[in-house]
């Protein structure tokens, strides 16, 4: 936060002109104070920032179309043409090599917002002239989206500097009234002028890093398949940035993106790529595509998975029932139509596995003999809970 520098005047025209460089601070800010600086003064003082710096002069032309007229009937502020200005205002604002706002009406190149304050010292006018600028010009149009809305396509350019000044206006005139305890009371103001305007960039800010922590989130679920596949496979996978990308953007529901995704790594899982697998995007999509086109080889899986289970879990029943322990063993001599071997049965869980720790999650009422008695299952179904 800019303060108000020491040694300088603390008339209410001085204290304005350094809360208005504060709110529209941007590099290209060009702003004129003439004032009277003292009692029994012979010039007005001029004060101009520009450039980032500021510089104090005294006008001594006492041509009537060189100053501003302090005793004119006025409003408080108002919109004007350079070429309207008095003239020693127009060769300082005219001089200066800055991108000045191009208004719609080609004939008007550079406009003037200046503002009327009474003076402390002699009850007359002291002015404020701001150089709109292109640079002040986007901040205007900015902060009065934040605060209004966006302006409507037809409202033009000398309405839309009124309106943003209309509504810093009060905070000036608040600033006149307490000139004389200023030290605290104008820091406060000037905070909370600048809170206002900079409000919606801390909201999007804060939007920012919802957003990068969302993105973090999703990126951990699916670093967690990687992480089951790798314990599963003795495999290394490794998601590129490509492909993180990929997850990130992807539009069509995180459910379906991680089926596909799931499905991508076991389709690498036996492929003689080394010990270190790079996920890339195509391999996700060519998942896709099947799924989209009926083809997705998954399912099938899933099908011969659950058929097994409902085997296993009626020959477990069968065991129970004549009092005996459900393990491979009983498994393998109960299990109809046709009996398996107990090595069979262990081919089958393993080569299974991710399918029957997915089939355990969707179907929780499935099963629950194996789940609670038969041990490989029941270690597979712990291993979910565990995760989630």
């Amino acid at each position: 936060m800019h303060h108000i520098p020491q040694n300088q005047e603390l008339c209410p025209s001085v204290l304005i002109l350094f809360t208005l460089k504060q709110i529209l601070d941007c590099e290209d800010l060009s702003i004129a104070l003439y004032y009277l600086p003292k009692k029994n003064s012979k010039n007005l003082k001029v004060k101009h920032y520009s450039k980032g710096k500021f510089k104090d002069s005294f006008l001594v032309n006492k041509k009537t179309d060189a100053i501003p007229d302090r005793e004119g009937s006025l409003t408080e502020f108002s919109v004007q043409n350079i070429n309207e200005l008095p003239r020693d205002i127009y060769l300082r604002f005219s001089k200066q090599q800055l991108s000045f706002y191009n208004q719609p009406d080609k004939s008007v190149k550079k406009i003037v917002f200046t503002l009327h304050i009474p003076s402390s010292i002699d009850g007359k006018w002291d002015f404020i002239y701001i150089l709109i600028t292109k640079g002040l010009m986007d901040r205007i149009q900015s902060n009065y989206s934040d605060v209004l809305g966006k302006p409507s396509l037809k409202t033009k350019s000398n309405q839309l500097i009124l309106s943003y000044f209309n509504m810093t206006y009060p905070y000036l005139k608040e600033i006149v009234k307490i000139s004389g305890h200023y030290t605290k009371q104008i820091e406060h103001h000037n905070s909370y002028i600048s809170q206002l305007f900079t409000y919606n960039e801390i909201l999007k800010t804060e939007k920012e890093k919802l957003k990068k922590s969302k993105k973090s989130e999703i990126l951990k679920e699916f670093e967690e398949i990687i992480r089951n596949a790798e314990i599963d496979s003795n495999k290394r996978f490794i998601l590129t940035e490509e492909t993180k990308k990929f997850i990130l953007d992807y539009k069509n529901g995180i459910d379906h993106l991680k089926a596909s995704f799931y499905d991508a790594i076991e389709d690498l899982k036996p492929l003689d790529m080394g010990q270190t697998i790079n996920i890339k995007p195509v391999h996700i999509e060519l998942c896709i595509y099947r799924k989209n086109k009926g083809l997705d080889i998954s399912t099938k899986r899933q099908e011969r998975a659950a058929d097994f289970l409902q085997r296993y879990e009626e020959a477990a029943q069968i065991a129970k029932n004549k009092g005996e322990t459900i393990n491979i063993k009983t498994i393998a001599a109960y299990v109809k139509p046709d009996k398996v071997s107990p090595p069979a049965i262990s081919h089958s869980i393993k080569k299974y596995r991710n399918e029957i720790i997915n089939l355990l999650h969707t179907k929780q009422e499935s099963w629950k003999l194996l789940r609670t008695e038969f041990s490989p299952i029941k270690v597979l179904a712990k291993r979910f809970s565990n995760q989630v």
